[in-house]
C-alpha cells in the first residue's frame, strides 16, 4: 500500500474475499455488483458505485449466481424476487438474467471486464399514485 500513497488521482477498492468463495480450480473472475434504480440509474458514478465483488465460475447459471447473492445481501426469497438482475457494459445493458437457465460465458466478459458489472435494480418503495392521491386527500390542520 505505501506505493499508492502518492497516487491522488485513483480510487482503489479493497475488500476481503472469504477464501470459501475462491475455487482454484475452475475457471473464474470477480465481477462488481452495483445496486440501482430506474430513477437514479443514469446518476450514478459507476467508478465509485460499486458495493461488492461477487466471483463467477465459467458456464455457471444464472441462479447460482442469484442464490449467492441472496446469501450474500442475506434477504429472504420474499424479498429476493422483487429484484430485477442485468449484466451491464458501462451503462449499456448486455442482458437481462431473467433466464435463471442461462449460462454466464466468461470469456466474453473478460473482455469487457474493466467495465462489465452485474446490476441490481432495486424496486421503487414508493408509489407516484399513491402519494399525489394521498397529497389531496388530506385535510389541512387549522390552528384558532
Amino acid at each position: 500500500m505505501d506505493e499508492y500513497t502518492n497516487c491522488a488521482n485513483h480510487f482503489y477498492h479493497l475488500e476481503e474475499i472469504i477464501h470459501d468463495d475462491i475455487d482454484y480450480t475452475k475457471e473464474s473472475t470477480l465481477i462488481p455488483v452495483a445496486h440501482y434504480t430506474k430513477e437514479n440509474f443514469i446518476q450514478i458514478n459507476l467508478q465509485k458505485f460499486f458495493p461488492f465483488f461477487i466471483h463467477v465460475i465459467q458456464n455457471e447459471s444464472f441462479n447460482d449466481v442469484k442464490h449467492r447473492l441472496q446469501v450474500k445481501l442475506g434477504l429472504t426469497n420474499r424479498e429476493f424476487d422483487k429484484y430485477h438482475f442485468s449484466i451491464y457494459n458501462g451503462s449499456k445493458l448486455i442482458s437481462r438474467c431473467d433466464d435463471n437457465a442461462e449460462k454466464i460465458n466468461i470469456c466474453e466478459l473478460k473482455l469487457i471486464r474493466n467495465t462489465c458489472w452485474i446490476g441490481l435494480e432495486i424496486p421503487s418503495v414508493s408509489n407516484p399514485r399513491k402519494t399525489r392521491k394521498s397529497l389531496f386527500s388530506e385535510k389541512p390542520i387549522r390552528i384558532n
